[in-house]
């Protein structure tokens, strides 16, 4: 790596949220365990540098990360080997596992305008066997996926003519759906009765899994646009990135505000250990409630 300051392109956590994984300066995706600022693994497996393009499966040493045309390659970061490897498959924009269904990865799919007459250009929602890469199912239910990492809960966002968020169980099969207020869902969390949706500059709603609204929250002095949030200990934490960036707390009972301070750097940042903490671009584990850094992942 080169002697420039550590730079994470882009963070995302493992389902316990014990991991992360980051594309760094050198352009490898560099994992960590969250319990210590030491790398547990880097590799090179096929790596966009942006959106959400990969999941980490810790549990098996494995990462999922896909490119916007070059496909979806499972890599087993353990042993430095790929397990597999799916090129046929372009427009990829999201990667999702979770613990309870550890058999598939869903991909959010969307066909690039100067490729529409390629057969392997597909919009929607496709279920792949997570051992072999095997197509299981395509649906075009929508166009954005959102999956509760430890129970068998998705919520999917459908921009089309609905307008809705919907929550489908493992099957798919559709247990609920709201209204859209805004363009896009930028970011889910998830509880066992609720999820938390953050709606940009619609600020964050709290439904439970009939689709019925529990509370919401607009800051009132500003402009919002929420992107991430997370629960921890009955609380819900939000990254505003409104003027640099925000983190706040509400009651999700109440949508009261609890906590708000700004954070000094700005930039993105990823939630982590059940959202008690976050990473933020400079590589510091910071406390959710108060930004407090607690130690800097190491290169």
């Amino acid at each position: 790596m080169s002697n420039e300051p550590l730079f994470l392109r882009d963070i995302g956590a493992s389902c316990d949220g014990r991991h992360v994984a980051a594309s760094l300066n050198d352009g490898e995706i560099t994992i960590w365990s969250t319990d210590s600022p030491e790398p547990v693994a880097r590799c090179k497996p096929g790596f966009s540098g942006s959106e959400s393009r990969y999941q980490i499966d810790a549990s098996r040493g494995l990462i999922y990360s896909g490119t916007w045309e070059d496909g979806l390659t499972c890599f087993d970061y353990r042993n430095q080997r790929m397990i597999w490897h799916r090129k046929d498959i372009i427009g990829i924009q999201t990667v999702n596992i979770s613990t309870a269904l550890p058999n598939s990865v869903f991909l959010t799919l969307e066909a690039p305008d100067y490729r529409m007459s390629d057969p392997n250009a597909k919009s929607g929602i496709a279920e792949l066997d997570a051992q072999t890469g095997r197509t299981k199912r395509m649906s075009d239910m929508g166009d954005w996926l959102f999956q509760h990492p430890t129970k068998a809960f998705m919520v999917v966002t459908d921009r089309g003519r609905r307008q809705a968020v919907r929550i489908y169980d493992g099957n798919q099969q559709e247990l609920a759906s709201a209204k859209m207020v805004h363009f896009a869902v930028m970011d889910v969390a998830f509880t066992d009765q609720w999820s938390a949706l953050a709606e940009g500059e619609k600020g964050v709603r709290v439904i439970d899994y009939k689709g019925k609204t529990i509370s919401s929250y607009m800051p009132q002095t500003r402009q919002p646009n929420c992107l991430t949030l997370a629960f921890s200990e009955g609380r819900l934490h939000v990254h505003d990135s409104w003027d640099g960036a925000f983190v706040f707390t509400i009651d999700p009972m109440s949508g009261k505000l609890l906590s708000e301070y700004k954070l000094p750097g700005g930039g993105d940042i990823c939630f982590i250990n059940s959202g008690l903490n976050f990473v933020n671009r400079r590589g510091e584990i910071c406390r959710s409630s108060d930004g407090a850094v607690q130690f800097a992942l190491k290169p």
